[in-house]
């Protein structure tokens, strides 16, 4: 474990992990009071209290250090913060080390001694705490505008460079969150003014006209920081008109800068779009395995052989796997298969990711592959190990990959048409847990993260009020629904 793992923005990986934390670190206290209470938290304290409250510090340590690292890039003020935060961690950590030593008169006093932290080998040498980021920070104070799940930033600039925000356009949320940091050492006080600015052709800003806007909203027009708030943009797109893009212009500012930011939305209708189909976010389809529409059952030495679901399984909490568990196939003929339905707004050419457990062939040397099928076309296979694959040996970095990121991930091209497609996966060696599936176009570059994409939306027209509803928390991932954690610092801090 190290503070690169996770990524500090892209897919707002690092909040929901933090937030998870917290909620583990709530119900770790309670449970051990409410047995301190009755004179029974010894075993509790020994055998997870203690591993788990130190496993969590620790985690939280490296994700307040890759935000240290990020917002120190950013030159913003609450780099410093984070910095500190992780430093508090370490703190924390030899606090229970002491704990330990000392629980039960001393009885594993010296177990906690050993090195647990920034291993760089499978022993302990050259390990090492998290680098830690400390910037000088300008006197006045200085607006510095991001995406809460994007790296770059926006500042003031001679030729104003406006923050671009497609998301309501490409995609069906209706929640953006914006970081609004101050990059010096005086309060940023900041505000909202929706008659934007436009660079013409001359090189000069000019303002535009002020125009009302009834689909958008914001969290707070106005705030004053020392370190970083959250603007969040609601989009209502119930006010769009159907089938018709709109834009909007605003700048966030202070008295002395300001920073554009242009924001696309439009509405979408897809009647003709069969139940079950999922639908692109942001150029993007991401598919749980689990959420086939159909499914075609096999036969393997006179059995039936088909699919079935593992829930609470692997990196994405589920995924599917061919029963009986040696069923195997050379071809797709007689190969039990899924098929899943995507709705693609243009026809082109498409990266196809499988994600799988990170499984090994079960003959040695042997390869593990998926048969591939779009819209009843000549299958093809993909790959997740090959040849020189050698499971358990070191100098086998495939191997190595696939246990350190817990996944298998075979790619290949397939070709999309536009409108609703039909993508089969059929089964060959037994043992593969398929677990997701990934599209996006050739050409585009995938965000770096650990636990990547949330899911696309799925058409489920009785359940659409569902899906807008988790939408209005933009940015949670899977393993952070449950928590409720406030982002970001306001001058009084966490």
């Amino acid at each position: 474990m190290n503070d690169q793992i996770y990524h500090p923005a892209h897919e707002s990986e690092s909040e929901g992990l933090l937030r998870l934390c917290d909620c583990l670190e709530n119900k770790n206290e309670e449970v051990y009071r409410r047995l301190a209470d009755k004179k029974m938290e010894d075993a509790y304290y020994s055998m997870i209290y203690f591993p788990a409250a130190a496993s969590l510090n620790l985690l939280k340590m490296h994700l307040y250090s890759g935000k240290n690292h990020l917002y120190a890039s950013q030159g913003k003020a609450v780099a410093n913060v984070y910095g500190k935060m992780a430093e508090d961690c370490i703190e924390k950590d030899q606090i229970l080390a002491n704990e330990m030593g000392n629980f039960n008169q001393g009885k594993w006093n010296g177990m906690q001694l050993a090195s647990h932290i920034g291993f760089t080998n499978w022993n302990d040498e050259d390990w090492r705490y998290p680098v830690r980021h400390t910037i000088r920070l300008p006197e006045k104070a200085r607006l510095i505008v991001s995406r809460a799940d994007e790296i770059r930033t926006y500042t003031n600039q001679y030729f104003p460079k406006p923050l671009v925000i497609k998301d309501f356009a490409e995609s069906e949320c209706n929640c953006v969150k914006i970081q609004i940091a101050n990059g010096g050492q005086e309060v940023l006080k900041w505000r909202i003014s929706e008659s934007a600015r436009i660079v013409g052709m001359d090189g000069v800003a000019r303002e535009t006209e002020r125009k009302s806007c009834d689909w958008i909203s914001f969290s707070q027009r106005s705030g004053a920081t020392k370190y970083q708030e959250e603007l969040i943009l609601t989009v209502d797109k119930e006010k769009l008109l159907v089938g018709q893009e709109e834009e909007y212009q605003f700048e966030i500012c202070t008295d002395t800068e300001f920073v554009p930011v242009i924001v696309t939305a439009s509405k979408k209708e897809r009647l003709d779009v069969p139940d079950g189909t999922f639908v692109a976010e942001n150029g993007m389809f991401v598919l749980d395995a689990v959420h086939f529409t159909e499914a075609k059952g096999g036969i393997f030495q006179g059995e039936t052989a088909e699919f079935k679901e593992l829930k609470q399984f692997g990196k994405y909490d589920s995924g599917i796997k061919v029963f009986p568990v040696t069923a195997s196939f050379l071809s797709e003929h007689h190969a039990p298969a899924v098929i899943y339905q995507i709705c693609s707004e243009m026809s082109g050419t498409y990266c196809l990711e499988l994600h799988t457990s990170p499984a090994n062939p079960l003959v040695y040397g042997g390869e593990l592959r998926m048969g591939v099928s779009v819209n009843g076309k000549q299958e093809e296979e993909i790959g997740f190990t090959g040849k020189d694959y050698k499971s358990g040996e070191v100098s086998c970095s495939s191997w190595k990959e696939a246990v350190l990121n817990q996944e298998h991930v075979g790619r290949g091209k397939v070709m999309l048409e536009k409108g609703v497609n039909k993508i089969q996966i059929s089964a060959r060696e037994a043992g593969i847990v398929l677990q997701r599936l990934v599209l996006y176009p050739i050409d585009t570059v995938k965000k770096e993260s650990y636990l990547g994409p949330k899911e696309s939306m799925r058409i489920n027209r009785k359940d659409v009020t569902e899906y807008e509803e988790s939408n209005e928390n933009s940015g949670d991932d899977k393993s952070s629904k449950s928590c409720d954690r406030k982002q970001g610092y306001s001058d009084s801090g966490r």
